[in-house]
């Protein structure tokens, strides 16, 4: 306990920290990915095992109907979230193109269909 007033204050602090968790295998079952958003949206915590950070848009990651549509008819019901469905949307994309491409292209033409008046002028498939 402080009881004076004092014009500096200094705290050493020493701390053993012992942290262990067990890793899931590579092929170790997957909740389906409707478990995964409902977890998601039920966190009310912060901290740094919160998923809620990946719950809303970002400046690099915005949500985008045409890629939100894709998304969901890429990820059926029930179906778990391993890392084959995620090469195999990869695969899927339009034209072959990556990730970036896919989302570059999303946002130009959405920019454009703005511009004339549309809406979500886009397709997933490309067209």
């Amino acid at each position: 306990m402080i009881e004076a007033s004092h014009r500096n204050l200094r705290i050493d602090s020493r701390s053993r920290v012992t942290v262990s968790r067990s890793t899931p295998g590579r092929t170790a079952p997957s909740p389906c990915w409707e478990t995964a958003r409902d977890v998601a949206f039920a966190a009310t915590g912060l901290g740094p095992s919160s998923p809620v950070s990946y719950v809303f848009a970002s400046s690099l990651v915005p949500v985008l109907s045409p890629v939100t549509a894709y998304a969901a008819a890429s990820f059926p019901a029930g179906i778990g979230v391993h890392r084959e469905d995620a090469l195999r949307i990869l695969r899927s994309l339009p034209d072959g193109a990556g990730p970036a491409a896919f989302l570059s292209r999303v946002r130009l033409e959405q920019h454009s269909s703005a511009r004339n008046g549309g809406g979500d002028a886009y397709s997933a498939t490309g067209t």
